[in-house]
């Protein structure tokens, strides 16, 4: 009989209540699973923050806990998209270091997958992680993916695991590190570079946590180009476009989980319209930790050093907003020349890659 119990997390209406014990645990596992994988918890999240993950109403967020002889040691957490994307389920497999090689992942996965059938969810995303450590130390064959460039060891155990359970490589993403603020001379040479390029033809436009209502369906329609994302079939990209509605919805959650949000946007003075933007996002409650989410560029305006500019513009306005911020992180299709130049340039250190997964579970009788 297996000695190992699944079930589905209870989550608590409030952290300050009798029944929170399984929960804490919860998190606090999520919490060593990122130390041992990246060396550092900067990129964990808080309780408070994971009680808000259950409240997000486009996304059903469910999680399964694995007990081995009655202690927590492993976790699915499954969301579920509900607006679009409605075939697709991601699921994030977090096990303890101590409890690897009792067969804690695989059963955690055989679940997962249950439930997200169950669901009438006909594609799973998993994605591993691999440090630039194990990286270095690999030298055997490798792996590639089925869209965009990069490739991961043979030989990683989480690889392995991946391919016993039928997944496929879909593409790769690198993980990075910038320390900050940016030395003055980096930055101001790089903005002077990337503002010759423009010859006065953009305008810069910068905000805190609300995006001004006069650009919202301009950044609307940005977030909403499926071409944004080449590195995935295009079956998966369901992007009907972000709506008004939508964006101040995802601007309420992340207040609603202690964060703060970061907007550079650059506008095309002639047409008056914005043409890309960038964000970040503020992770650490004693303003830290800070992760680079999307930057976007409109395609018909590659190579005038946009990206550049917004980039260079935001790292700038983080120092102003939160002089305490020491870090930044992001990760960047392996492919992406544009934003993997700038974040040379801006200094980024590589940590590690992640391979994207997919399973077809329609296709299985």
């Amino acid at each position: 009989m297996s000695r190992i119990k699944i079930d589905q997390l209870w989550v608590p209406d409030t952290l300050d209540g009798e029944d929170t014990a399984d929960f804490l645990a919860s998190v606090e596992g999520s919490r060593q699973v990122q130390i041992h994988i990246w060396g550092t918890d900067d990129l964990a999240a808080s309780a408070a923050e994971t009680l808000q993950n259950f409240r997000d109403p486009y996304e059903w967020y469910v999680v399964l806990i694995a007990r081995l002889d009655g202690g927590i040691v492993g976790q699915a957490g499954i969301v579920l998209p509900l607006a679009d994307s409605t075939h697709l389920a991601y699921v994030t497999l977090e096990i303890l270091p101590s409890a690897q090689g009792h067969g804690v992942g695989r059963e955690l996965l055989e679940a997962a997958e249950q439930f997200v059938r169950g669901e009438n969810r006909r594609v799973v995303v998993v994605e591993t992680h691999h440090p630039v450590s194990a990286l270095a130390l690999a030298e055997d064959e490798r792996l590639k993916p089925a869209q965009g460039a990069g490739s991961l060891p043979l030989s990683s155990r989480e690889v392995a695991f991946a391919q016993r359970a039928d997944y496929h490589l879909q593409h790769i993403e690198h993980f990075s590190a910038c320390p900050v603020p940016l030395p003055g001379t980096l930055q101001d040479g790089l903005m002077a570079e990337a503002a010759a390029a423009q010859h006065g033809n953009f305008t810069l436009h910068q905000w805190l946590d609300r995006c001004p209502d006069k650009w919202l369906r301009d950044i609307a329609a940005l977030e909403g180009d499926p071409g944004n994302d080449p590195d995935w079939p295009a079956e998966d990209l369901e992007a009907g476009g972000r709506t008004a509605g939508g964006i101040r919805d995802a601007e309420a959650l992340v207040l609603a989980r202690g964060r703060r949000t970061l907007v550079t946007a650059v506008e095309d003075t002639a047409s008056g319209t914005l043409v890309g933007f960038t964000s970040t996002t503020m992770l650490s409650t004693l303003g830290e930790v800070d992760f680079q989410d999307d930057t976007v560029v409109a395609n018909e305006y590659d190579g005038q050093l946009l990206g550049q500019l917004i980039m260079v513009a935001n790292m700038e306005l983080l120092s102003v907003q939160f002089p305490k911020a020491r870090r930044v992180y992001t990760w960047t299709a392996v492919d992406d020349g544009g934003c993997t130049d700038v974040n040379g340039k801006l200094g980024f250190v590589p940590a590690g890659v992640s391979g994207q997964w997919r399973k077809d579970l329609g296709s299985l009788r």
